[in-house]
């Protein structure tokens, strides 16, 4: 009696949860809680019911339950995915825990907190996504929850692939699970300025490219049967064939560079994307180091025998090799002229 007129109260419902004794949660205290989820303005404090052990003798179903309640709330996302992280805590990424419609209720509650605008961006929000998403997407979700999630990405004012910072990993992880979907979305469907919302080439010293987690075969795979002579190209436009804009770099083509150089009908048209973006636009360290790594990875692959590209590269690396030595002469002026003013 005392718990249901608590549960009635303003100030006591959104601590109802934590005045149930935990000893014993019965159905009765579970629907009484749902009840005053229903009721509350603020989800949070209830999403303890989906992973603290004492709550969770009612199985899947009362999760599902809790679950639908919460992305109908404002703040409801947050609070939804914040427990089921806390559920995947120290568990296996072999054994699955939420089932089918659990995991479709996650990827709408992630599609709704992608739209949103993180105080914290690359934070405590991006890393719970990252968790839950990462497990949910390994398995079978409802259709209509996965579209929900691309839109999410894609919408024209908010979407997250415009606004990468904000859930960098989460991200990440939606292209490395449906990369099919969102190369056809980005690079064929849509503006063909879409592909720069990955950050092409390598975006931000900051941030990695969120391509960079499919594999070279997959994205070859991709492009074979994109339909698109130029989904090579494009291909080419988003990855980061040289890897990130830091000093100190590899001199070797990424994985994904050396892939669609090799499996391209065009090789050369492949390479010339790459040549064209030689000089990275974001970087830290020294850019004309950069671009000198950048220039020694494409002489790697030159005695390949891939056809037309040794041609190709004895004609542009000396070109390149001119820019390298402008850039290193643009930093020894800055220099100079930094030693200058300081004496």
């Amino acid at each position: 009696m005392l718990l249901d007129e608590a549960a009635s109260d303003d100030l006591l419902r959104p601590i109802i949860v934590m005045l149930h004794p935990q000893g014993s949660f019965s159905d009765q205290d579970f629907e009484r809680c749902l009840a005053a989820l229903r009721d509350a303005d603020n989800p949070h404090e209830f999403e303890v019911l989906l992973w603290r052990d004492e709550y969770q003798n009612g199985g899947s179903v009362r999760a599902e339950q809790l679950a639908s309640v919460m992305v109908t709330k404002e703040g409801g996302e947050s609070a939804l995915l914040e427990g089921l992280s806390m559920r995947l805590q120290d568990k296996e990424d072999t054994e699955e825990l939420f089932g089918k419609r659990l995991r479709s209720l996650a990827l709408r509650a992630a599609a709704k907190q992608l739209l949103g605008h993180d105080n914290d961006p690359g934070g405590n929000g991006d890393y719970r996504m990252n968790r839950v998403l990462g497990h949910c997407l390994k398995y079978d979700c409802d259709d209509a929850a996965i579209g929900e999630l691309l839109d999410s990405l894609f919408d024209p004012a908010d979407g997250a692939a415009k606004y990468y910072y904000r859930f960098d990993s989460a991200v990440a992880t939606i292209v490395k699970f449906l990369y099919d979907s969102i190369l056809t979305r980005a690079l064929l469907q849509g503006d063909i300025k879409d592909y720069k919302r990955f950050r092409a080439f390598e975006g931000s010293s900051h941030f990695e490219n969120p391509l960079s987690e499919i594999e070279p075969t997959d994205l070859t795979d991709w492009c074979e049967n994109a339909g698109e002579a130029t989904a090579w190209s494009l291909v080419a436009r988003a990855i980061s064939p040289f890897g990130s804009g830091r000093d100190g770099g590899n001199d070797n083509l990424t994985e994904q560079g050396l892939a669609l150089v090799e499996a391209s009908p065009n090789p050369v048209e492949v390479l010339s994307v790459f040549v064209a973006h030689i000089v990275p636009m974001s970087w830290s360290g020294s850019r004309a180091n950069i671009v000198g790594q950048r220039i020694t990875a494409l002489e790697a692959i030159s005695e390949a025998a891939i056809p037309g590209v040794a041609e190709y590269l004895a004609e542009v690396v000396p070109k390149q090799r001119k820019v390298e030595q402008r850039e290193r002469d643009r930093e020894a002026k800055i220099d100079r002229d930094d030693e200058q003013r300081f004496e």
